[in-house]
């Protein structure tokens, strides 16, 4: 079992478990106590369920993955749709610097509903695409 001092900032979930964060390799990430750990936490060290809070990061995380519509897909504003566009973006300029057209191509993008294919046409259709989901995924970091 983890040591309970490995923990920080106890609070209640909506299902009245204690929620809490532990830092794991260097990233602060949220975890639910076990029934044993939740009973070694002092109730005054417990912050109550914030049901604001909680449906603030409900709505950013719908937000987030409905994403932006764009050739009749909605694109999830995810990491993995980022990277992706950032490697056919680097694959795009290495084309290029050889005279090699490469378009048509296919997105494979992350969405809601699961992997959807999204045709890019040419190039300045895959600015457009590359542009509005950096700047709506910009809204997450603020």
């Amino acid at each position: 079992m983890t040591e309970l001092k490995s923990f920080s900032n106890f609070r209640y979930n909506r299902v009245g478990g204690i929620d809490a964060d532990i830092t794991f390799h260097g990233e602060v990430m949220p975890t639910t106590l076990s029934d044993e750990q939740a009973a070694s936490v002092d109730a005054s060290d417990i912050l109550p369920f914030d049901k604001t809070a909680y449906d603030a990061a409900i709505k950013r995380s719908s937000d987030k993955a409905m994403g932006i519509s764009f050739g009749g897909v909605n694109i999830s504003l995810n990491e993995s749709n980022q990277n992706g566009l950032s490697a056919i973006k680097t694959a795009l300029e290495m084309a290029a610097s050889v005279g090699v057209d490469a378009f048509p191509l296919n997105f494979s993008a992350e969405t809601a509903g699961g992997d959807k294919s999204v045709a890019i046409n040419d190039i300045d259709e895959f600015n457009d695409l590359f542009v509005q989901f950096f700047i709506a995924r910009q809204q997450f970091f603020k």
